[in-house]
Formats: C-alpha cells, sequence, structure tokens
C-alpha cells in the first residue's frame, strides 16, 4: 500500500474519532468528503464524486462543498439522517510550519441545530433523554425520568412520572414533545425498545450512548459542570431527573465542543 502523504494522515486521525458521522474536512473555500464519506454525500446531495492522487500513487473518492453553501448542505444531510462532523482548520495556513491544524468544532444531529433558516421558529427543535430504574422492558409500573433541551432557545426542561408496563406514559410524552432526536443508554434492551418505538415515531432520530452517562454519579458531575451546586440543590437527589440531565449535557458537550453558556437553568 502506497504511504499516505501528511494531509491524509492528519484526516484518518480525525475521522477515527468520528466514524458515525461524514466528516466535512476543511480545504481552503471547501469542505472536502473522502472514501465512502465522498460517496455518500455525492449520493444524497447530488454531487459530482471525484477521484484524485490524495496519497502518493492512490486515487480515492473525494466530493466537497463550498464553505459559503455549507447550511444547506447540512440541512439535506441531516433530513436524510446523517450526522455531520465539521472539522476546521484552526491555524492560518502562513502560520503553519506543515500541516495546517485542524480539529472537529462541532457536530450536527437533529437534535443539535441552532441555524435559524433551517427550523421552524413556530415549534422547538428538542433533543430529548429519558432514563428508568429497573428492566425498561418489565410489564409492570416504574418511573421514568424525562429531560430535554432546545438548544437554539436555551429551554431546558424536565419531569417524572410513573409509567405503565405498555410504555403509554411515555409515549405520550414524545408525541407531545416531538422531539428532533431522542437519546437513549446502551442496554440489553435497547434493540427490543427502538423497534418498539419506531412502530410509534417511525422519523425520530434515535442515538444510543454508553450506559455510564445516564449513571447517577456520572450524570450528576456533567450537571455540575454545567450548573452550580447552589442551583442545584433543590433537585440534586432526584436521582432520574440528573441521570436524564446528566446524559444531555454530556452528549451536548461532546458534540457542541463549546460552552453552553445560553442554556436556561432546568425547569423541573
Amino acid at each position: 500500500m502506497a504511504e499516505k502523504t501528511p494531509l491524509l494522515k492528519q484526516y484518518h486521525r480525525i475521522k477515527d474519532n468520528h466514524l458515525d458521522e461524514l466528516l466535512f474536512f476543511r480545504l481552503g473555500d471547501f469542505y472536502e468528503m473522502f472514501y465512502d464519506d465522498a460517496k455518500i454525500a455525492a449520493r444524497e446531495l447530488e454531487l459530482t464524486l471525484t477521484s484524485k492522487p490524495v496519497a502518493k500513487d492512490t486515487d480515492i473518492p473525494m466530493a466537497g462543498v463550498p464553505v459559503h453553501a455549507v447550511q444547506s448542505y447540512l440541512e439535506k444531510l441531516i433530513d436524510k439522517g446523517h450526522r455531520v462532523a465539521i472539522c476546521e482548520q484552526v491555524e492560518e495556513a502562513s502560520k503553519s510550519a506543515g500541516i495546517v491544524k485542524r480539529e472537529v468544532v462541532r457536530v450536527v444531529t437533529p437534535g443539535t441545530l441552532t441555524e435559524e433558516d433551517y427550523l421552524d421558529s413556530k415549534k422547538n427543535n428538542y433533543l430529548l433523554a429519558f432514563c428508568w430504574e429497573g428492566d425498561f422492558l418489565a410489564e409492570n409500573q416504574q418511573s421514568v425520568g424525562v429531560a430535554y433541551v432546545d438548544l437554539s432557545t436555551g429551554e431546558f426542561e424536565t419531569t417524572e412520572f410513573v409509567d405503565d408496563g405498555d410504555k403509554n406514559v411515555l409515549f405520550s410524552e414524545i408525541n407531545r414533545l416531538h422531539p428532533a432526536e431522542l437519546i437513549i443508554p446502551d442496554v440489553e434492551q435497547k434493540e427490543q425498545f427502538i423497534k418498539r418505538l419506531k412502530t410509534y415515531h417511525d422519523n425520530l432520530a434515535i442515538t444510543v450512548r454508553p450506559g455510564w452517562q445516564f449513571e447517577y454519579d456520572e450524570a450528576r458531575r456533567a450537571v455540575e459542570t454545567q450548573y452550580s451546586e447552589e442551583k442545584l440543590k433543590n433537585f440534586i437527589d432526584d436521582r432520574l431527573i440528573i441521570r436524564a440531565c446528566g446524559a444531555l449535557v454530556s452528549y451536548l458537550a461532546e458534540t457542541q465542543k463549546r460552552t453552553l453558556a445560553h442554556l436556561n437553568m432546568i425547569k423541573t
């Protein structure tokens, strides 16, 4: 196999951390996509798929979109169920001794969109997380904690309720809020639950997150990075609420890669 160029080595280092997203890799005035990402983008966005020598003696699939028009392309990809990692040049080429430093500055998902031109001003764009006590698929009543945030407005709310064995209360809550994206913990029953949920909400984007991010101690640490202990004192011991909120905050920190100072105080 031909040796990779420094640029392609950099690309692979970044892409290896974003295998579930299409990587928009900034090269001057364009975001370029390579390999399978290029094939997917060319198909979904009706772009020209090219093949260029990016490594020595090696041609790879390549497709690109202009930086100035990136928003419209993002909208189309999100509508089609894709996630996109935006990789920017984070130093000036003239000041770089070698390859320009690049890093992912944001991961765009259905529930983390903030672009005003894309969002419907008459309704919220909710990202929702929920957790439960015990075996979720057990046919008995159990407590469920729900948290939801609209990143475009800063709204952050949560609730807790007792659900029946058929999960009718939870499904009704999801119907009421109509979230753009739902995050759930990676547990043994997830495939069964997703299949069941899809019968009620076929177009809902579902993202599976590590189960440990929904555990109370980890979730509490995540929430306390966003809000002071004093502000949380009234519900810090509400374990389900903290677990759902913490999972949301962790996901936002991972995808947005910036401070979230505009988030309102959590409403319960």
